[in-house]
């Protein structure tokens, strides 16, 4: 075991042991409960946000494939993954473009595409702009993302947001029709979508402590691979949900092609705080034993380019969170995420994250 701390880019890393009373084994997959398994990585430390001491094992289940840490930390110790910790919100309401009478087009070619797929009213609006946004597949994938593929049942309909950090997808909604709220477990975020006006608690998964039957619509953008019993928390989804309400996941995707190539330096490790990590079939699993139904998976906007990026800081000792999307890949990297990210369009399942929507069976 590594004793001291690690240098990356001039930033302290702690690599001593995580306190022994805080650990906890995981004997059987959290996902399936099987206890078959692979041994995938030894040794790995936090070499994303560089605060979380000790190393980590990662195992694959032999039956639903997911991958989960044996041992873990416990609930009871987990916030010391999160002393760095920060929580935003890639995704946020679309700025209007600029410049006339092109930028105006490309606004009202857009609010009628919202308008025809998620019943979004907004102007300028120009009819048949939903039939040439076809013609723009990335475009299209991006806005279909940012509204986290949601259409809105009726306005005023109500959606929750746990882990909202600083509220940013809570602004879209509001704008988008939705009556929403959220919820995180960082007081520091809590605190911070207050002071934008939001409706937010503090709190989250498993123990919600909100109302049963209560949401249209419930939002978890990479938040399920951080809670210690998935099944349980969306079996608390469930609950909060009315019926026929939906639930919607983002979540890193072990079958991605960044994965694959970047093996233990793969941006969506993240250990300790991810304590479980999905392929396509075990996040339905999962959700299909927290009670749902037409668990469908949604097609991934271009997004290899960032996994690559973060991937090869971390391979390069670099702090991975200074990635920003107008960074340039390596010319042996661009061309295979162009192609990585056509195919994740036709084959979502080895997208670089998975994004889930399942609902809330009726009553009767």
């Amino acid at each position: 075991m590594l004793t001291g701390t690690q240098n990356i880019e001039g930033v302290r890393v702690p690599n001593g042991p995580w306190p022994a009373e805080g650990l906890e084994r995981v004997e059987t997959c959290p996902v399936c409960g099987s206890r078959r398994r692979d041994r995938l990585y030894e040794r790995l430390i936090d070499r994303v946000f560089r605060c979380a001491s000790g190393e980590w094992t990662l195992y694959r289940c032999g039956s639903c494939r997911s991958a989960y840490l044996d041992p873990r930390p416990t609930p009871g110790s987990i916030g010391l993954a999160y002393q760095n910790y920060f929580t935003h919100e890639a995704f946020s309401e679309p700025p209007p473009s600029s410049g006339f009478p092109l930028g105006y087009l490309k606004v009202g070619i857009r609010n009628d595409y919202l308008k025809a797929r998620y019943g979004v009213i907004s102007y300028p609006r120009f009819p048949l702009g939903r039939l040439a946004m076809y013609f723009f597949p990335y475009r299209r994938l991006e806005w279909n993302r940012m509204l986290r593929h949601l259409a809105l049942p009726n306005k005023g309909a109500k959606l929750l947001d746990i882990g909202c950090g600083n509220g940013a997808f809570l602004r879209s909604a509001s704008l988008l029709g939705w009556d929403a709220q959220g919820m995180d477990p960082d007081p520091k975020a809590v605190a911070a979508a207050h002071k934008r006006g939001f409706t937010v608690n503090h709190g989250g998964l498993p123990r919600t402590g909100l109302q049963d039957r209560k949401f249209d619509a419930v939002t978890l953008s990479h938040v399920i691979e951080h809670v210690h019993d998935p099944v349980g928390a969306l079996r608390e989804v469930h609950r909060i949900l009315k019926p026929g309400g939906k639930v919607w996941m983002a979540t890193p995707n072990m079958d991605s092609t960044s994965h694959r190539l970047f093996q233990c330096q793969w941006r969506g490790l993240e250990p300790p705080r991810h304590l479980v990590i999905f392929n396509a079939s075990s996040l339905k699993l999962a959700c299909e034993r927290g009670g749902f139904i037409n668990v469908v998976l949604q097609r991934s906007p271009p997004i290899v380019a960032i996994y690559f990026l973060a991937s090869l800081r971390i391979l390069r000792g670099q702090d991975p969170t200074k990635v920003n999307k107008g960074d340039s890949l390596p010319l042996e990297f661009k061309w295979r995420a162009r192609w990585t990210d056509l195919r994740a369009t036709l084959m979502p399942e080895q997208g670089e994250e998975l994004f889930m929507i399942a609902t809330k069976p009726q009553e009767g």
